[in-house]
């Protein structure tokens, strides 16, 4: 009877701390063989949905939502000026730029491959993209134009308050702008 009585209570006892004791859910993640064959046989634009505890995989952004799902679109092979609408809360990919926001959502636009002396306006409150400086702004945008692929002796004036790119010189001051000449 006692054996009885311990048995039953002891298999009480662990029903009770099964539902009483948390549970560390598993991490979402996506095998390494799905994020390769994602990266490897999507081009920019590409679109799927996944479930809204998967990991989004590089050089994917979310587009849209719903309750459980989200819809992400493959940023790799983007060109310049390409331009899409993403979900706001997530990394801007490397090479873009926000230029416009509306609602839940945020417009942004490729920047590489752009010539040297391309411009153009976007939103004020980001990191600048690499091969860009900015030339002119307002309350709430910069226009920023490329360096990439400048020729020797270029020169550019940018707003103060910057870093001066590598390979570049200051060479003349005026107000709150600054000449910069590309040495090489």
């Amino acid at each position: 009877m006692l054996k009885k009585s311990m048995a039953s209570s002891l298999g009480l006892f662990f029903v009770v701390m099964s539902l009483v004791l948390p549970t560390q859910a598993a991490e979402p993640t996506l095998s390494k063989s799905t994020e390769q064959s994602l990266s490897a046989s999507s081009s920019y634009g590409a679109k799927m949905w996944i479930k809204n505890n998967q990991l989004v995989p590089q050089g994917w952004v979310i587009t849209d939502s719903n309750s459980t799902q989200f819809e992400i679109t493959c940023v790799i092979g983007a060109t310049y000026r390409s331009t899409l609408w993403i979900k706001y809360n997530q990394r801007i990919p490397d090479g873009w730029a926000v230029i416009d926001g509306s609602g839940t959502s945020l417009q942004i636009i490729y920047t590489q491959g752009a010539g040297y002396g391309d411009k153009l306006w976007v939103r004020n409150n980001q990191i600048m993209p690499q091969g860009w400086v900015i030339t002119d702004s307002t309350t709430d945008k910069f226009e920023i134009t490329s360096i990439q692929r400048a020729p020797k002796g270029a020169k550019l004036w940018i707003r103060y308050n910057q870093q001066i790119p590598a390979g570049w010189v200051v060479t003349d001051r005026f107000n709150m702008q600054i000449q910069i000449t590309f040495m090489g």
